[in-house]
């Protein structure tokens, strides 16, 4: 029997299923499962993104 049983919750990014026991990050009422984190982080972050032609 797998340490992973049974649907927790989803990812709001991709829609993937998150399972019980499985790390995800929820942030702003939102989850994101550990594969999206990068992109949404990238996605959240940009307002504060600095540099580019000056």
């Amino acid at each position: 029997m797998s340490r992973f049983e049974g649907v927790c919750a989803c990812c709001d990014q991709c829609g993937g299923e998150i399972y019980c026991g499985e790390e995800y990050y929820r942030i702003n009422g939102e989850n994101v499962c550990e594969d999206c984190f990068v992109d949404y982080a990238r996605i959240l972050l940009r307002p504060f993104l600095l540099g580019g032609e000056g």
